[in-house]
């Protein structure tokens, strides 16, 4: 209850006494009882209790981008009776505690009654992300000093959040002191709020590729259902299909009885397929980190999909390749953290990942859940690639976000027909070797290696853009897609 100071002066006090008693000098016998009185009112005064105190805290924004400001406002009530001299003590992950720049404290005097102001709307709680990334935590105490009857005293401050995740704002509390500052003791505690940040995206220009739909700029109107030769895709022959839709080059080709499915989505789709798997990701020494650096290009591609007109979805390469029933624990979290795709017959229904939808609210929608998304030990990133590119799925345009290419993925064959009737299949590979730290023949052996990787993928109509560790997409981005939309608009000249 004591504070430094307080314990300071009673001791001082006790060596008054003792000096004033076994020197015989009254005077200094009386200054030790003087103070000692003083260190015991400081304490009835922070013990009494009874402050009819009321607090809130405002956040402003609730969600944001990773480097916004963000701004904290605490306002603290007086009841019917002026409260004592205060301290407002809030807790802060140290991400956030580190950079409080602006503090502002100021007192509203003399306020006619009125209902207090209502506390700040919280966010729900989040999976096993949450707090993913705080070392620690730190409290800051505000000087408040004393509140007149029906006062108001505000706290403002701002905070920059530095990356992505859930963070928690308090708790905070008040805390009655004294005039000197001797004693103190716990008040009115007012409870956490959450401030969600978004993973970091890169605005990205449009990617254009041979399509019936077009990415840049408004999306074209779909022609009309093609007739004979011409045809949206294939897929293998089903009990019931008219014979006369087998189309017997690919048939010959492939082995398998193939079909011509002559029906279009509805409207251009895209999906963002990201390799959540942690044996996929390695963390640099200086901090650089593959799985942020994926999610981040997750979130920038979510962005660029939405801003040119097509419907989006995320899947996850953990939610990939299992069966039904398959995933243990990981599935029921991650089946509680998020929506199953919503199209008819889509690959694995509710174990894919979240699902197609159009517009900023469904943006948003995805990017808090990326926001929270965390590492997993299972999937398999080629089995997903191969669901995706299945004609059941209505997705018009594949992106995949990860850190390596397997050359074992045979693309050609998961994509059939559809790769060669204008599906576009772009990679944004975060090389993983560039996160080991690897020197000499090792280093060079991976160089090889991934582009080897590359070319194979490009053979069959991929586009595959490599970004090193601890640089941006954009410029690669820029550079590669550069390229291929100068090329084609030199083709259609």
């Amino acid at each position: 209850m004591l504070t430094t100071r307080g314990w300071a002066l009673a001791a001082g006090n006790l060596a008054l006494l003792i000096a004033g008693r076994l020197l015989g000098v009254r005077e200094l016998f009386e200054l030790g009882l003087g103070l000692s009185t003083l260190v015991i009112a400081a304490c009835i005064v922070v013990r009494r209790g009874g402050h009819d105190t009321r607090l809130a805290r405002a956040v402003d924004p609730l969600e944001v981008y990773p480097g916004s400001l963000v701004r904290v406002e605490v306002s603290i009530r007086a009841g019917a009776r002026r409260s004592p001299p205060l301290l407002f003590v809030e807790e802060l992950p140290a991400d956030l505690a580190d950079g409080v720049p602006g503090l502002t404290s100021r007192l509203t005097p003399r306020l006619g009654p009125r209902p207090p102001k209502a506390p700040a709307r919280t966010l729900a709680t989040a999976g096993n992300a949450d707090q993913a990334r705080k070392p620690g935590r730190r409290a800051i105490a505000f000087p408040v000093g004393a509140i007149e009857a029906r006062g108001v005293h505000h706290i403002a401050y701002q905070v920059t959040p530095p990356k992505r995740g859930r963070y928690e704002i308090g708790p905070g509390s008040t805390v009655v002191t004294d005039a000197f500052g001797l004693a103190r003791a716990p008040d009115r505690p007012l409870a956490k709020s959450f401030l969600l940040v978004f993973p970091a995206i890169e605005v990205l220009p449009p990617f254009a590729a041979a399509s019936p739909h077009s990415v840049e700029g408004t999306p074209r109107p779909l022609a009309p259902t093609p007739v004979g030769d011409e045809f949206f895709t294939m897929r293998e022959y089903q009990p019931g299909d008219d014979v006369k839709k087998i189309h017997w080059r690919t048939t010959a080709r492939q082995g398998r009885l193939m079909v011509r499915q002559e029906d279009r989505p509805s409207e251009p789709r895209a999906m963002v397929l990201l390799d959540d798997r942690r044996r996929s990701h390695a963390r640099r020494s200086d901090g650089a980190d593959s799985f942020e650096a994926c999610v981040s290009s997750a979130a920038s591609l979510v962005h660029l999909f939405t801003s040119q007109g097509l419907g989006v979805g995320v899947a996850l390469a953990s939610r990939m390749g299992m069966r039904p029933g398959e995933g243990g624990q990981h599935a029921g979290q991650q089946a509680g953290r998020a929506d199953p795709l919503r199209h008819p017959g889509g690959p694995s229904d509710a174990r894919a990942g979240w699902g197609f939808g159009k517009g900023t609210d469904h943006q948003r929608a995805l990017m808090q859940r990326l926001a929270l998304l965390g590492m997993s030990g299972s999937g398999d990133l080629a089995a997903g690639i191969g669901e995706l590119l299945g004609p059941r799925t209505g997705t018009t345009y594949l992106a995949v976000v990860t850190t390596e290419i397997d050359p074992g993925w045979e693309l050609h064959a998961a994509a059939g027909a559809r790769l060669e009737h204008g599906l576009p299949i772009v990679v944004v590979r975060h090389l993983r070797h560039t996160y080991l730290g690897l020197k000499g023949e090792r280093l060079q052996e991976e160089e090889e290696q991934a582009r080897g990787a590359a070319l194979l993928l490009e053979r069959y109509g991929g586009t595959v853009i490599d970004v090193r560790a601890g640089e941006p997409l954009k410029p690669a981005w820029e550079q590669r897609v550069g390229l291929r939309v100068h090329s084609e608009a030199a083709a259609a000249r």
